[in-house]
């Protein structure tokens, strides 16, 4: 009898984990965990994991990448802004590219110093300058090269609703290159408190399909329009994330 009871304890126990661990997941908002698998038509897939690590305030300082063979990403803030990010090798924990961000006294604008990390050298290579309206969202971006030392790259972007409904790409010279337009789903875009200046990790809701025109034929894609499909948990968050059936990402919340 005492075994028996031990035994229905124990599996209350076990139970009661598991459906906490389920309802944390369901009910979370805060990213803790999300792999990535990405599948060929031929050979084996790749398998990627990344482990967020955040500081007191609520802010990603590492992103960790669990593959021994991977880089792993580090950021640091001063107040609420970020100032430097940092890629690190995981193999021999040796820096592969750092970056600092600069911000414009009574603007939104940021200029970011992109440096590649080649042993002794480590060479000034981009210098990326983000021009932001009213509501800080990002509606420029100019590409400078320090090889040509000229810009390379112009890109605009056209917002509606918290979401960029529209991107174009210029030359040097002003000619259209690239555009791409996108659509949106009602939930809550899991990027959003991502470290990044990337401005579709700040947009309002995640990305459901884009169509887009390559004028220069450079871009190489098997879709178009391209389509994500999305599970969701009962917070508003996404849980799964099927791109074409090329990568599946699940995402693990607290």
């Amino acid at each position: 009898m005492n075994k028996l009871y031990l035994l229905l304890f124990v599996s209350l126990i076990v139970f009661s984990c598991k459906k906490d661990t389920e309802n944390t997941n369901a009910y979370g908002t805060k990213l803790v965990k999300m792999t990535t698998e990405r599948i060929f038509e031929e050979g084996p897939s790749n398998f990627y994991e990344y482990v967020y690590h955040y500081n007191e305030k609520g802010q990603i300082v590492e992103i960790e990448n669990t593959d021994s063979n991977g880089l792993s990403y580090f950021y640091v803030y001063e107040g609420e802004n970020l100032i430097e990010r940092t890629w690190v090798k995981n193999k021999n924990n040796t820096v592969y590219k750092k970056d600092s961000l600069e911000y414009y006294a009574g603007t939104n604008n940021i200029t970011i110093q992109y440096y590649f990390y080649y042993g002794s050298n480590n060479p000034l290579t981009h210098i990326y300058y983000f021009i932001y309206d009213e509501q800080n969202q990002m509606v420029e971006k100019i590409t400078y090269e320090m090889s040509e030392q000229d810009t390379s790259s112009i890109e605009k972007y056209y917002w509606e609703n918290g979401n960029i409904i529209k991107n174009e790409v210029y030359d040097n010279k002003g000619k259209l290159t690239f555009e791409k337009s996108m659509e949106y789903d009602d939930k809550k875009n899991y990027q959003y408190i991502y470290p990044s200046v990337n401005p579709y990790s700040k947009t309002q809701n995640n990305m459901l399909r884009y169509n887009w025109a390559d004028y220069l034929g450079g871009v190489d894609l098997d879709c178009n329009p391209c389509q994500y499909y999305y599970q969701y948990n009962l917070a508003g968050y996404p849980l799964k994330i099927n791109f074409e059936g090329e990568s599946i990402s699940t995402l693990y919340y607290e």
